[in-house]
């Protein structure tokens, strides 16, 4: 990560990398394990939605670049939205402002299953 990279972003980077790490070495059949695996998916997400349209997008463009070779896609709208269960929840209940719940859905939202490692319920 760049030496600008604020703060903020590097620390919600950081706790995705965590729950990701965890997530590949628990033993799935391990209930302990398991359960830490989801204490650090809600850690991320809590810290998530605590940040701006602007420094999700940041930080998601941020990891982008960090774990992909190929440039950024064109519209990276989507990566401002939070994605907690919360937020979740009430775009598809139709709640949110008409300009957020209309952005398309990306299957290609940095650490969001992008890697093939933690998979969240997506729009």
């Amino acid at each position: 990560m760049a030496e600008t990279t604020p703060t903020l972003v590097k620390r919600w980077i950081a706790l995705l990398d965590a729950a990701e790490h965890l997530r590949q070495t628990a033993d799935p059949h391990d209930p302990c394990a398991m359960k830490r695996v989801g204490r650090a998916i809600d850690s991320l997400l809590r810290f998530e939605h605590t940040l701006t349209d602007a420094q999700r997008e940041r930080a998601r463009r941020t990891l982008w670049l960090r774990d992909r070779l190929e440039p950024l896609p064109a519209d990276t709208r989507a990566w401002r939205r939070c994605r907690c269960r919360s937020c979740l929840l009430t775009r598809r209940l139709g709640k949110m402002p008409q300009a957020a719940s209309t952005l398309p859905a990306s299957d290609d939202t940095p650490g969001f299953g992008s890697r093939a490692t933690i998979t969240l319920a997506s729009d």
